[in-house]
C-alpha cells in the first residue's frame, strides 16, 4: 500500500503533512478534511486526510492522506510511484497507517541539506513516502511499520497530547540525541520546576512549555519571548525568557506556521497562547533569576493557541 505523506492544501494553500493538517484543524485555520489536492504543479486529484477531524481521544490511527480520484495523466509523481491507482477503501481496513507501538518515533535536531521548502514537490524531491504493507498467509495481516521521524517539535506535541488522551504517555518514546525517554518525561511545564541547587538545573534538552506573557524584538534584531509561567530557585521566582536571533528568524525557510505566529504575535501581550521549546534551561541570576532558552532553530519552537 502506497500513501502520500504531503498534500496541497486548497484553504491555505501550503504544502502539508497529515500531521501539520490535522494540527490546523484542531487551531480552526483550516475546516474540511477534503479540501486537499495532489502536490504535483501538474495534477489536482483531490485527497483527503483521514482521521483529521476525529477526536484525538478517539484516533484509533493517526491521520494520513488518501487518493479519492485518479490523477492526472500528467502526473510525474503519482505515475512513478503509484501506478495511478486509486484508494477508495474503508477507514476501517488495512487501508490505515497503524503504527508499531513497540517503535519509539524519532526527532531530528537537523534537517537534511535537500529537505523541502517549496510549496509543491516535484519528481525525486521529498513529499512521496512509500509505505510497505504484506499480507501473512495466516488469518490477520502483517503491517510493517516503525516509528514516525519528524524534524520540527510541532509533530511531536501533537502526538504527546494524542498520547495523554490515550493514557500512553509513559508507554510511548521518542528519541532523540541518542536519547531514549516516554512522552511523559520528554515534556515539562516550566511552573511545576523547582530547583535548590545549580546542580538541580537539568543540562539535557526536553520540551518545555508554558504561556506566553509577550513577543518581542531586541535592538540587535534577536526576539525576546517573556513568559507568564515562573518556576522557583530555592525560595526566590525564576523569571522565564526564550530568545531567538535574528539570523536564525529571518532564514527560515520551511512552511511552518511558527514564523507567522510570531510576526502575528510581537509586540503584543499573549496570554492565550502556549509556547513550547526543546531545549536545555540556562540559569541566570543577577539581581533576579532567570531561566534563559536559546533553541538553534526555530524548528525546535511551536505556539499554539490555548
Amino acid at each position: 500500500m502506497s500513501s502520500l505523506s504531503k498534500a496541497l492544501s486548497l484553504e491555505t494553500g501550503e504544502s502539508l503533512t497529515a500531521e501539520e493538517a490535522s494540527r490546523l484543524f484542531i487551531q480552526r485555520t483550516i475546516s474540511d478534511k477534503r479540501k486537499f489536492i495532489c502536490i504535483d504543479e501538474k495534477c489536482s486529484a483531490l485527497i483527503t486526510c483521514a482521521n483529521m477531524d476525529k477526536p484525538l481521544g478517539q484516533r484509533k490511527v493517526d491521520p494520513y492522506f488518501r487518493t479519492v480520484e485518479e490523477h492526472s495523466s500528467e502526473c510525474q509523481i503519482y505515475k512513478t510511484e503509484y501506478q495511478n491507482s486509486v484508494d477508495l477503501g474503508s477507514e476501517s481496513e488495512t487501508t490505515e497507517q497503524e503504527k508499531d507501538k513497540h517503535e519509539p518515533d524519532t526527532l531530528f535536531i537537523s534537517r537534511p541539506n535537500n529537505h523541502f521548502v517549496e510549496k509543491r514537490a516535484t519528481p525525486n524531491h521529498e513529499g512521496i513516502e512509500i509505505v510497505t504493507r504484506k499480507n501473512s498467509n495466516q488469518i490477520g495481516k502483517e503491517v510493517n511499520l516503525s516509528g514516525s521521524n519528524f524534524y520540527h517539535i510541532g509533530h511531536v506535541i501533537s502526538r504527546y497530547h494524542t498520547y495523554k488522551s490515550e493514557s500512553l504517555l509513559y508507554k510511548r518514546y521518542l528519541s532523540s540525541e541518542e536519547k531514549l525517554r516516554t512522552y511523559g518525561e520528554l515534556f515539562k511545564h516550566l511552573k511545576f520546576q523547582s530547583f535548590t541547587d545549580y546542580s538541580e538545573v537539568p543540562t539535557n534538552k526536553s520540551i518545555y512549555w508554558g504561556t506566553i506573557l509577550k513577543i518581542f524584538k531586541l535592538k540587535n534584531g534577536d526576539i525576546k519571548i517573556d513568559l507568564i509561567d515562573k518556576a522557583k530557585f530555592k525560595t526566590a521566582p525564576v523569571y522565564i525568557s526564550i530568545f531567538i536571533k535574528k539570523n536564525d528568524y529571518e532564514t527560515y525557510r520551511f512552511k511552518r506556521p511558527i514564523k507567522q505566529s510570531i510576526d502575528n504575535l510581537i509586540n503584543k501581550f499573549g496570554s492565550r497562547y502556549k509556547i513550547y521549546v526543546y531545549c536545555a534551561p540556562h540559569l541566570e541570576i543577577k539581581d533576579k533569576v532567570f531561566i534563559n532558552f536559546r533553541p538553534s532553530s526555530l524548528d525546535l519552537l511551536e505556539i499554539t493557541e490555548i
